[in-house]
């Protein structure tokens, strides 16, 4: 059983089946029957979620029947966000380059298109760390923020696994004074929600500190610390209030408005910043969204 967002939701009932063809919303006429799609129940206040049963139909090209893999991958396309319409393009302008998976998203960490294998070749002879974490982005990323109140939105919960050598990069980064610079949303969450306000020193879990020797001399550990996590989840919602103890510096793209990413950059920075921020994007015609440009936050 999976859980889906569905458009139209209110169509769509416990009890229903849908049919999906060979080529998905681009199949030919006559395409076969390659996957169906029961309606189970409603999920998140019946907001567009549904709890769906999905089982494959028919035979693939060697004869034999057909796995859910082989079938939505036969039925299915790029999950773009729903602002972008009639995209046909090829599937990988929408995957980074440092991509760990073709088939855990359900959307791309956008910030990282803007970055080539020779551009991030160049960060690197230029004498910054790179260092890759792993979040998998849920249906929820493209869920508005609804309420009055943001505070009464439920966040969505993702899966993400923060190794031994990012724990160990933002020590030595931290140690020398520099700064922690994450490309995209999903990095800041992974690496924010990494955070244990309860490791102490001696905690095994976390290897060289490092915190200590700051050029500056600055205390800069406090509480807590980095902590290595394995397949975990998270739930974290930042917004304005919230405490950054990991990232010093975002570079992300132009989000949508009330939207969680929105909540999370103008945490990071101030309201106001963020306002005159899309206010020059307005006025010099920069690019929104997936495809858009990019601004660094510090």
């Amino acid at each position: 059983m999976w859980e889906c967002l569905v458009n139209p939701g209110k169509r769509l009932k416990p009890g229903n089946v849908v049919e999906y063809r060979a080529g998905g919303l681009l199949a030919p006429e006559g395409a076969p029957v390659v996957l169906t799609a029961e309606i189970l129940d409603f999920i998140d206040d019946s907001k567009g979620g549904r709890l769906v049963r999905f089982e494959p139909v028919g035979e693939n090209e060697g004869g034999v029947p057909r796995t859910l893999d082989e079938a939505i991958h036969a039925a299915g396309h790029v999950p773009l966000p729903p602002y972008i319409t009639g995209y046909e393009g090829d599937p990988e302008k929408y995957q980074t380059v440092y991509a760990m998976s073709e088939e855990h998203s359900a959307a791309a960490p956008t910030a990282g298109l803007h970055f080539t294998p020779e551009l991030i070749q160049r960060i690197k002879d230029k004498g910054c760390g790179w260092a890759t974490v792993e979040l998998e982005v849920g249906i929820d990323t493209f869920r508005l923020v609804e309420e009055d109140d943001p505070t009464e939105h439920v966040m969505h919960t993702e899966r993400y696994h923060v190794p031994a050598e990012v724990v160990e990069a933002v020590h030595a980064t931290k140690a020398a004074g520099h700064r922690v610079i994450a490309v995209g949303t999903t990095a800041v969450r992974s690496l924010e929600s990494a955070w244990d306000a309860a490791a102490p020193a001696s905690d095994p879990a976390v290897t060289a500190r490092g915190f200590e020797g700051r050029e500056d001399g600055a205390d800069v550990r406090g509480e807590g610390d980095i902590t290595v996590r394995e397949d975990a989840t998270t739930n974290l919602y930042l917004m304005p209030g919230s405490t950054f103890h990991v990232v010093d510096a975002l570079i992300t793209n132009f989000h949508v408005p009330r939207s969680t990413l929105m909540m999370l950059v103008s945490a990071l920075a101030t309201r106001d910043q963020i306002i005159d921020a899309y206010e020059e994007a307005v006025r010099e015609k920069y690019r929104f969204f997936s495809f858009g440009d990019a601004m660094l936050i510090e």
